[in-house]
């Protein structure tokens, strides 16, 4: 074989060895995760979100690199969606993940038709907006949302450990109208809301008020499924509402308030038997 032939093939091989070898160490310095990353935490306020998008470039907080289009980078190195992304850091849906300065970019190169299509589109889908399926705001829009709704209520923003006293104090016997007019404790709609909203406090409060007795439940106006498991074991050993309620320290009142129903199903069934 000619040499100037052996010659090109061991360059060509020499060339492709490097090209290899140099997208081989690109690879590795798009995966490497710089220290401090990944982040773990949500953006927790609308402030700390407008600041991440707003710059030149965004930060990806799997990596720590800075890119001026992120979507690209998240999928093809870390596999993981956009909207998977920002469920992750609560991002909000409506803003993508590119910079200002490259959005800025698209605009300037835009021309008046080109921007007259996007408005039409953007038309188009606002109004499909009430036929399309919601997603839940972000905790960063939720916590904004009950600042709004606090500030003009004119009230605090209650803690954990607010909250962690309310139950507390709940344990000790009192009802919930008896915890919520002591001095530094919510409103009933406060605590109405956090009740809806908050399901794990939510299961808290039900627990503490399950333990206690039928007598401070009555009195709280919210008797739990066992008290009518107790109810009808008595009723059924032919009981009065007067006796039951003396041993479950409640009402006669508040125990003829089942016991009433279940008289007329034995007296229907008695005249049947007739």
């Amino acid at each position: 074989m000619p040499a100037f032939v052996k010659m090109g093939l061991h360059s060509t091989g020499y060339a492709t060895h490097r090209c290899v070898k140099r997208n081989t160490e690109r690879a590795a310095g798009r995966r490497k995760v710089l220290p401090g990353f990944p982040v773990t935490r949500q953006f927790e306020t609308l402030e700390e979100i407008n600041q991440y998008l707003s710059g030149d470039t965004i930060t990806c907080l799997l990596c720590g690199k800075e890119y001026r289009r992120l979507a690209n980078h998240i999928t093809a190195i870390h596999g993981i969606s956009v909207e998977d992304y920002k469920i992750r850091y609560g991002l909000p849906w409506r803003r993508g993940l590119t910079s200002q300065a490259c959005h800025k970019a698209y605009a300037d190169a835009l021309d008046e038709e080109r921007r007259d299509q996007f408005r039409a589109l953007g038309d188009k889908f606002r109004g499909l907006s009430h036929v399309a399926s919601h997603r839940p705001p972000t905790p960063a829009h939720r916590k904004a949302m009950v600042e709004r709704i606090i500030a003009s209520q004119g009230s605090k923003i209650y803690e954990e450990s607010d909250w962690t006293a309310f139950l507390e104090n709940i344990g000790t016997g009192k009802t919930t109208q008896e915890v919520l007019r002591m001095p530094g404790m919510p409103t009933m709609t406060t605590f109405m809301s956090k009740m809806r909203e908050d399901e794990q406090f939510k299961a808290k409060f039900l627990e503490v008020w399950r333990g206690l007795p039928f007598s401070v439940q009555a009195r709280g106006q919210r008797l739990m499924p066992e008290f009518v498991v107790e109810v009808r074991k008595l009723f059924d050993l032919g009981w009065s509402d007067k006796k039951i309620a003396a041993r479950l320290g409640v009402t006669a009142m508040t125990s003829n308030k089942f016991t009433k129903e279940w008289r007329i199903g034995v007296n229907d069934a008695l005249e049947e038997g007739e």
